[in-house]
């Protein structure tokens, strides 16, 4: 396997599910919760 973004190899790891890409995996891992807060942007 290739070594894509980051944000790719997570990509993968949600729609895959864990145990089937490390990377995405390790990626979702580091980016915990930061998400949980809202968009990033305002429409």
């Amino acid at each position: 396997m290739r070594v894509k973004c980051l944000h790719v190899c997570a990509a993968h790891a949600l729609a895959a599910g864990p145990g089937v890409n490390p990377f995405g995996d390790e990626a979702l891992a580091e980016v915990g919760d930061w998400w949980r807060a809202g968009p990033c942007v305002t429409p």
